[in-house]
Order: structure tokens, then C-alpha cells, then sequence
């Protein structure tokens, strides 16, 4: 792709203003919006994260897994973290977070995704939030398991679990009670991603949010 950031920047502006206004009235609320509306926005916004994010990026993973748990019928949740995934990656663009791939990973996009996950809370979209808070915390798992030379993949190449990656850190990088902390904000993040939204409650992934901000903190891979 031989387009300069400024053309990038421009482009991914763009997106991010024709969904801002088909939906302008709910901002990051996509409840109400017609399926029609959603479908385009979803596959404009994720090819726009495709396009121009770096392969293997934790952008891309995160839109992917985004749109293979929202699509087709929880399009009204799926789309505004497909948006926050999007903003994310063009605050990376004009900062210049993208000089090499290690940079996807460290706080500074890391803060990206969990300032937009902190709007979300406030503005009420509980199940978005935890979905993204989730996200974070499991990419972090990964380069932490990565960090301490554990295996990510099972025998089969396929990729583990959270939780049993969970449970070999907890053998080497944290402790017991940090474990359980992390399975919880799992459970919850499982919760909300497969639509069991009367599990939980706003508070709770408040508290979520700030578990994970203080894991970050002290266990940032």
C-alpha cells in the first residue's frame, strides 16, 4: 500500500464520518439502527481496519474476533467496538505508534482501547466495554505467556485458551489470587461476548475495567 499516513489518516477519517453520520443520534449505541445500515457499516469499518492495519496487529485480531461473535444478529453490538477499533488505529496513525509491530502492543495502544472502553462505561454500553476490556486483557496474556516462554498453541497449532494460559502464568509470572482475578474478568468477558448480558451488571464492568487497568499496570507484556 503506497499511500502516505496523511492519505491513510484522511481515509480512515472518512470511514469513521460516514458512520458517524448514519447513526449520529445513538452515538456508540447501535440499538434502533436497521440491519441494512449495520451490515454496511460493519464491513466498511472492517475492511478499512484490514486495510490498514499491519498483519498480525492486535488490531486486526481484535476486529476479527469481533465480527466472527457479532455477526449477523448482535451487529448492534459488534459495530461500535468495530468503531473503537477503528478511532484506535488512526490515533496510532497520527501519533506514529506504527513505526513496527512491537508497537501495536504497548501501552500506548493499549491506553487506546481502554480509554475507549472507559467512554463506553460511562455512556452505559456496559457489554461493549467488557468485550473490549476482555480483548485487552487476553492480548496482554498472550505476549506475557510469550515473555516467559510458554507456549501460546497447543500440540495441534491451535491457539490456547485464555484461561489455561491463565493458569501457567500463574505458575511463574503472578500469583494465585491475581488468577482468580483474571478468571473472573474472563468469565465476564465470555459472558458478554456470547450475549448473557443479564450475568453481569454496569458496575461490575466498571470494576472490570479497573482490575484490568491495575493488571496492566503491573503485568504489561
Amino acid at each position: 500500500m503506497n499511500l502516505s499516513s496523511q492519505e491513510v489518516v484522511r481515509q480512515i477519517e472518512a470511514v469513521l464520518a460516514r458512520w458517524n453520520q448514519s447513526v449520529n443520534r445513538v452515538s456508540f449505541d447501535a440499538s434502533g439502527v436497521s440491519d441494512s445500515v449495520l451490515g454496511e457499516a460493519a464491513a466498511s469499518i472492517s475492511h478499512a481496519i484490514e486495510r490498514f492495519s499491519p498483519p498480525g496487529s492486535a488490531f486486526r485480531e481484535r476486529a476479527l474476533e469481533t465480527l466472527q461473535k457479532h455477526s449477523p444478529h448482535t451487529l448492534h453490538i459488534g459495530v461500535p467496538i468495530l468503531y473503537g477499533i477503528l478511532s484506535a488505529l488512526l490515533d496510532a496513525y497520527r501519533n506514529d505508534y506504527l513505526t513496527a509491530i512491537e508497537e501495536l502492543v504497548h501501552a500506548d495502544v493499549y491506553s487506546d482501547f481502554m480509554e475507549m472502553a472507559q467512554y463506553l462505561i460511562q455512556e452505559g454500553y456496559k457489554d461493549a466495554a467488557a468485550v473490549m476490556v476482555g480483548g485487552v486483557l487476553e492480548e496482554n496474556l498472550r505476549k506475557l505467556t510469550l515473555r516467559n516462554n510458554l507456549p501460546i498453541t497447543d500440540q495441534a497449532g491451535k491457539a490456547r485458551k485464555a484461561s489455561s494460559l491463565n493458569e501457567d502464568l500463574a505458575k511463574c509470572a503472578y500469583d494465585k489470587l491475581t488468577q482468580k482475578s483474571v478468571t473472573a474478568w474472563l468469565d465476564l468477558r465470555n459472558n458478554a461476548a456470547h450475549g448473557h448480558y443479564t450475568e453481569y451488571d454496569k458496575a461490575q464492568v466498571a470494576l472490570m475495567f479497573s482490575g484490568v487497568q491495575d493488571f496492566l499496570n503491573r503485568y504489561r507484556a
